[in-house]
């Protein structure tokens, strides 16, 4: 069963989307918690300030021989009268009912009164509904219920304080305390819980309105955002697509149109850069064939034309039609050992031995196994540089290269005419050069001499017997040493190739030496 597709649109909206929600979310929530905690906490100090007089007289009651105000900590109704003859009550707070006094219903009339008769609820005690359904309404605290006297250490002498509560402090200073003195209590004061004023709590929740309204654009902003980036990487992604489903059809001609700078646009330029190449190699494989079945059907048809002769007996089997069929047949065999090679250069098979051998001794014998043949086809040849040229290779390849290029200037330069070898070090390479007398190729051909097949000039023909493979074989073997060859034109009028190769560890040095 095929896996069903998931878009990767989907998927980076997706990421995007849930990251920006869950950001907002909780930044909001963040900003919700301090901007109420700081709202009732500006509230709680302005409430604060109307307990100055209540902190600055206790200061002066404080007994050093009786601290923590004894007078108010065992007497409940005396720290409440305390503070109502300050009439701490701000605005805006109502005062809870005081309770009617109990009916007698049999009850002593003679016995004491209730000391906390006269005692509002409990901060958090609960009031029944006035339909008598429901929960019970929540009542807020009284603000003398939120008032608590604290000893110097922050300890709850009267009053309590629930865990979590927000509250604000007080200090108690004697009156003739210096700057800086340690305080001698605490007047703490305890919010509410609660907005109290309408006014406060309209003005708290436009702020939360504000505040939902600033996370929905952001989040809305955030989901346009995600939009745009996941289309602005599925455009070229999917231009990615279609171009490599025309790479794997076979259309190595397509290209995929680029104007991004980022990894996107490097890939894209990659992947132009891989069609190209396909493209290359095949064109070159096409013309690899064409030129091979080429070159094979000029001798080809000079057997066939031949053995049609002898057959019809137009032409006798004498040593005149055997020897033309007989260098047909050697044409053949260069053209296939020279195919053979150029293959098994392709398959990376021309793997170089890694020993080190002198490029000037190769040289030697290479210009000695020619010069009979020079001094009868009359050109000269010369020889330069008689300095060791330690390089890391195989001598057999090397030689291959030397007698390669030796064979194309014998077989090109005009007679009378002149050759020379040339050898010497340069830095940390070894180069060989082959110079020889006109005729040149033309200028415009120098960079396609070691393509397969590629002749400069009618003047270099296949008259001369080549393949067209000479120098290609050349390139491939000097590429596989590390090395490199380029041709130019000769100071003597001809063609100059000049083979460059790596300096390897000879006697008495280091490999990698340099002079």
């Amino acid at each position: 069963m095929q896996k069903p597709r998931s878009s990767l649109a989907y998927k980076l909206f997706g990421a995007i989307g849930l990251t920006a929600l869950a950001v907002v979310g909780v930044m909001a929530v963040l900003i919700a918690g301090s901007m109420r905690d700081g709202f009732t906490r500006y509230l709680l100090r302005e409430e604060l300030a109307m307990l100055e007089p209540v902190a600055a007289d206790l200061g002066t009651r404080y007994d050093v021989d009786r601290p923590g105000w004894p007078e108010f900590r065992d007497d409940a109704r005396a720290w409440r009268a305390y503070l109502g003859s300050f009439a701490p009550e701000p605005p805006g707070f109502a005062k809870p009912p005081r309770p009617s006094p109990p009916e007698h219903d049999g009850a002593d009339p003679d016995a004491p009164p209730d000391r906390h008769a006269d005692r509002p609820p409990p901060p958090d005690g609960d009031a029944p509904r006035p339909d008598g359904k429901g929960k019970p309404l929540r009542r807020p605290p009284a603000f003398g219920d939120r008032i608590l006297l604290l000893d110097a250490a922050g300890h709850p002498l009267i009053g309590r304080r629930i865990e979590g509560d927000v509250m604000e402090t007080l200090p108690i200073v004697a009156p003739d305390a210096a700057d800086g003195a340690s305080p001698l209590g605490w007047v703490g004061l305890v919010a509410p819980g609660t907005i109290p004023k309408e006014t406060d709590a309209f003005y708290l929740r436009s702020q939360m309105r504000a505040l939902a309204m600033a996370a929905l654009i952001a989040l809305a902003l955030s989901g346009v955002g995600a939009v745009l980036l996941a289309r602005g990487f599925l455009v070229p992604i999917r231009a990615l697509e279609r171009g490599a489903k025309r790479l794997a059809g076979g259309d190595y001609a397509a290209r995929i149109p680029n104007t991004r700078t980022d990894e996107l646009g490097q890939l894209i330029e990659h992947t132009n850069v891989l069609a190209r190449t396909l493209e290359e190699a095949e064109l070159a494989q096409r013309a690899w064939v064409s030129d091979t079945s080429h070159e094979l059907q000029t001798p080809l048809a000079v057997l066939r034309a031949n053995i049609e002769a002898i057959e019809d007996g137009v032409r006798p089997a004498d040593a005149r039609t055997l020897g033309a069929m007989a260098e047909a047949v050697e044409r053949m065999s260069r053209l296939v050992h020279d195919l053979r090679l150029l293959s098994a250069w392709h398959e990376a098979a021309l793997r170089p031995e890694g020993r080190v051998t002198d490029l000037a001794a190769i040289l030697r014998a290479a210009a000695v196994g020619v010069e009979d043949r020079f001094a009868a086809a009359g050109l000269v040849l010369d020889r330069d540089g008689a300095e060791p040229l330690p390089v890391r290779g195989d001598p057999q390849q090397l030689r291959q290269v030397l007698d390669n290029l030796l064979e194309n200037a014998l077989r090109y330069t005009d007679r009378p005419g002149r050759v020379r070898l040339s050898a010497w070090r340069d830095g940390g390479e070894a180069r060989v050069a082959v110079d020889d007398t006109p005729p040149a190729p033309p200028a415009a051909s120098m960079a396609h001499l070691f393509d397969r097949f590629h002749r400069g000039e009618t003047s270099r023909s296949r008259a001369h017997g080549g393949s067209g493979l000479g120098l290609a074989i050349c390139k491939a073997i000097v590429e596989a040493h590390g090395g490199r060859i380029a041709a130019e034109l000769s100071e003597l009028g001809g063609l100059r190739v000049v083979m460059s190769l790596p300096v390897g560890a000879g006697p008495g040095e280091k490999r990698g030496d340099r002079t």
